[in-house]
């Protein structure tokens, strides 16, 4: 048990210095306005996700009442926050990138689509994550490639869904735990099939941009990692 209780650790603090280093680079990026809501609505999330455990924990040891009320109030601001920017931030965001994406038609994005999927191969092989976290990080990114090829209002409109899905399960958070590694997951893949979509717009960016692979490797890490709910919050608010 402690054996592998020490790997998932590393695990952690391996996937945590990956995120930091993205994040710092990232931060620089001009078209860090468009995707840093979408980050910041996951950092908010995980973290928030974190205090309610560490509150239910307390709770069903009974121990230490007070810390488990403490964590339970930092968790519901931290969730609220997080649904502020998905019911808010997003939506406007979403419709900028659908303006960016209006002149582009379906076929743009297929000469660009297997690139980007041996991109993701190659993320996914040095990214350390499970076996299980990699197949299911593959095919959750074969399917938003799939949804990328279908055209910008397509991306823009399952990237929509994905976002009112996460709200409307964080509504329900502070009294029920459902499931939301997967849905983040989804969400992930999605923001790299939206960063795809983006770079093949009619003037957009090259693929080959360093820029474009540091968003689309950060998304498909996040979706590869998520799959597991091993994902290491990221500090970026």
């Amino acid at each position: 048990m402690s054996c592998s209780n020490g790997y998932r650790d590393r695990f952690l603090q391996n996937a945590d210095s990956h995120h930091r280093t993205l994040v710092e680079d990232l931060k620089q990026h001009e078209t860090a306005a468009l995707w840093r809501p979408l980050v910041s609505a996951i950092d908010l999330t995980l973290m928030s996700e974190g205090h309610f455990r560490a509150a239910e924990r307390r709770r069903e040891l009974d121990v230490q009442p007070e810390a488990a009320e403490a964590e339970r109030q930092r968790a519901i601001r931290l969730n609220d926050a997080a649904r502020a920017i998905l019911d808010n931030d997003m939506p406007a965001r979403i419709s900028t990138l659908r303006e960016r994406l209006a002149s582009q038609d379906k076929g743009d994005v297929g000469p660009y689509a297997a690139l980007f999927n041996e991109l993701a191969r190659d993320y996914l092989v040095d990214s350390g994550l499970t076996v299980y976290q990699t197949r299911e990080g593959k095919d959750i990114l074969v399917r938003a490639t799939q949804a990328a090829t279908e055209g910008g209002n397509a991306v823009c409109d399952h990237l929509a869904q994905s976002v009112r899905d996460l709200s409307e399960l964080r509504a329900n958070r502070p009294d029920q735990n459902d499931p939301v590694a997967g849905t983040i997951a989804v969400l992930c893949a999605l923001g790299a099939a939206a960063v795809m979509a983006y770079a093949a717009a009619p003037g957009g960016p090259s693929p080959t941009d360093p820029e474009i692979l540091a968003w689309f490797g950060f998304f498909v890490f996040c979706a590869g990692a998520c799959t597991f709910a091993a994902l290491s919050v990221l500090v970026w608010v």
